[in-house]
């Protein structure tokens, strides 16, 4: 594969199609796990921009079903377990930069809701709610970034609780 990217030569040949621009070096600050449900996406955007004060491209985003939820199934879901922990280890090793860990859990996620109807009460691990398991997971995804990260990172983790029965409203607390 080396080859590959060594014998790459650019072309300044036009296509047909938009050209759009690509930025030749970065040096993102963060990893940012969250959920990829479209529904809170522009409130995760708008968080990590204006309560983290971090530009998306400062960011390495990393959505995923669940956000941090597969952090925390390692027998149940080993495949997604494998590739979590190769995106932290990935991250940190390819950009220096990155000193932040952060992952984002939110109400009602339906991650949580199918768990619980395929794996029954067991999959609240003790917790009295999914809420609860949820915040939870939270804190196995700071171990995580421990263990899978090769130098240490400093790791934060937030819950988006919904604010209005319309779901069209959301607020961010850290959480541990």
């Amino acid at each position: 594969m080396s080859t590959i990217i060594e014998s790459f030569v650019p072309t300044e040949e036009h296509t047909e199609s938009p050209v759009y621009s690509v930025s030749p070096t970065v040096s993102p600050v963060a990893i940012v796990f969250f959920c990829c449900d479209p529904k809170i996406r522009l409130a995760t955007e708008s968080f990590i921009k204006y309560e983290l004060n971090l530009g998306l491209e400062e960011c390495v985003l990393v959505p995923g079903f669940g956000g941090v939820f597969c952090a925390t199934e390692k027998e149940r879901l080993p495949f997604e377990f494998r590739h979590f922990e190769r995106k932290i280890a990935f991250s940190a090793d390819k950009f220096p930069t990155i000193e932040l860990a952060v992952g984002i859990g939110h109400d009602l996620c339906a991650q949580y809701a199918d768990a619980l109807a395929n794996w029954g009460s067991e999959f609240l691990n003790r917790c009295p709610t999914l809420k609860a398991r949820q915040e939870q997971d939270l804190g196995y995804f700071s171990r995580m970034v421990e263990c899978a990260a090769p130098r240490p990172l400093r790791v934060r983790t937030f819950h988006m609780d919904l604010l209005n029965a319309e779901r069209t409203r959301a607020a961010f607390r850290e959480v541990g």
